[in-house]
């Protein structure tokens, strides 16, 4: 990586009312599960609203909802 183009880093971001949906394959745990926690980091340290979804791989995007025959009442959403 020549670091062109990288992001600048901000001190603090406000996600103050943000629901986010981190959507995550299950393929490859050793390289996810490092990628959800920095986001995880950054959503806590936001204040926004988030959940986690995991799914079989990284092609299949839309499998959650298709999977689910009812809408969820309400989502399980974890505060940051």
């Amino acid at each position: 990586m020549s670091g062109k183009g990288a992001p600048i880093a901000v001190d603090e971001i406000d996600g103050t009312g943000l629901q986010v949906v981190v959507v995550a394959g299950t393929w490859h745990a050793a390289i996810s599960d490092g990628l959800i926690a920095g986001a995880e980091r950054v959503l806590d340290a936001s204040g926004a609203d988030y959940r986690l979804v995991r799914v079989p791989g990284s092609f299949e995007p839309r499998s959650p909802r298709r999977r689910r025959s009812k809408p969820e009442p309400t989502p399980s959403w974890r505060s940051g």
